[in-house]
């Protein structure tokens, strides 16, 4: 089942879903608490992008419209080139997301998590 917000591409002849007019969900690539992220497409212009889809859940609360807003407050703010940048951002039938260039590897938690701390230098 997808999950809310997201259909089933209509023009695409496998299994692939869609975020709106915007975007098409090719494969789940990590699930976090709060999120599940997606290497995807951006229809217009062919560009493998990843899309972070926040839970439904998460967004029911309160505080979580401001939390979103903060959250990319301090993220556009960063600059490195191991970073990803963001591309777009929004709500689309009550499910939040964000855009971001796609960067091949690993990430940053899986890194910790199976080797440790990283050294500085």
């Amino acid at each position: 089942m997808p999950p809310a917000g997201v259909v089933h591409s209509s023009e695409a002849t496998d299994s692939r879903m869609r975020l709106g007019s915007k975007y098409i969900l090719e494969e789940e690539v990590s699930r976090e608490q709060s999120a599940s992220i997606y290497q995807g497409m951006d229809i217009k212009s062919s560009q493998v992008v990843g899309i972070r889809l926040f839970r439904m859940r998460y967004q029911a609360a309160p505080r979580c419209s401001l939390r979103f807003r903060q959250h990319l407050k301090v993220i556009a703010r960063l600059s490195h080139e191991n970073l990803a940048n963001i591309l777009d951002y929004g709500v689309h039938e009550w499910q939040y997301y964000i855009v971001t260039e796609w960067m091949d590897g690993t990430e940053l938690g899986t890194d910790l998590s199976e080797h440790g701390t990283i050294s500085p230098w």
